[in-house]
C-alpha cells in the first residue's frame, strides 16, 4: 500500500481518503488510467485510489489475491464504491508432464473376431471402414477389439503427449475483476 499509494503511512480511513496531492495516491492525474492491477496484501486499501485514478465509465480494476477472506473483502468495497461487473476467478496451479511418446500405428490386418466359445464370428457385410484420425485412438481401439497384431509390417510414430500430475501442489488464489462505476 505505501509503494502503490504514495503514502508512508497505512491509511486509516479507506472509504474517503484518497491521497495528500490530490491525485489519487496513484501520482497520476485523476480519472486518467484505462486499467489498474492490484497485487497487494490489502488491496481494499488501495481500491479508493483506484477509483479516483481510473477512467469513469471504462476504467478496469483487477486484484490478485492468495485467501478467500482478502477477495471478500475487496469485492465489499467495490459493491460500496458502485464498482460494476465485479468478477472473481480461482486461479490454481496444475503442472502437466510433457513428453514424446512413441507409438505403433495399428496394423492393417486382423485377427478373426471369437464369440464366447471360441467360435470365429463371420465379418459384418457392411464393408464401411472409418479410419481413426488419431494413431492413439486407432492403437487403443485394435487392442481393446483384440485385433492388435504387432508384426514387422507396424510403424511408429513420434508424438507429443500431455498429462497432469496426479497431485496439484501449491495453493489457490483469487483474480477480481470490475469496472469502473458508471458517472451521466
Amino acid at each position: 500500500h505505501r509503494d502503490v499509494c504514495g503514502k508512508t503511512t497505512t491509511t486509516t480511513n479507506t472509504d474517503t481518503d484518497t491521497g495528500d496531492d490530490g491525485t489519487g495516491g496513484f501520482q497520476l492525474p485523476p480519472q486518467s488510467v484505462d486499467a489498474i492491477f492490484l497485487d497487494l496484501p490489502e488491496p481494499w486499501e488501495a481500491v479508493p485510489h483506484a477509483t479516483t485514478t481510473l477512467k469513469p465509465n471504462i476504467g478496469k480494476l483487477g486484484c490478485y489475491s492468495p485467501c478467500l477472506e482478502q477477495t471478500q473483502r475487496t469485492v465489499a468495497l467495490l459493491r460500496k464504491l458502485k464498482f460494476h461487473s465485479i468478477r472473481v476467478l480461482e486461479a490454481r496451479l496444475k503442472e502437466y508432464y510433457v513428453d514424446d511418446v512413441v507409438l505403433e500405428d495399428a496394423p492393417g490386418n486382423k485377427l478373426p473376431k471369437l464369440d464366447r466359445t471360441g467360435v470365429t464370428v463371420p465379418p459384418p457385410t457392411d464393408t464401411k471402414v472409418v479410419a481413426a484420425v488419431d494413431p492413439c485412438v486407432a492403437l487403443f481401439n485394435s487392442v481393446m477389439n483384440n485385433e492388435y497384431i504387432p508384426t514387422s509390417t507396424t510403424t511408429t510414430k513420434r508424438k507429443l503427449c500431455a498429462r497432469p500430475f496426479a497431485t496439484m501442489r501449491g495453493h489457490t488464489a483469487f483474480l477480481t475483476f470490475a469496472s469502473a462505476p458508471l458517472q451521466l
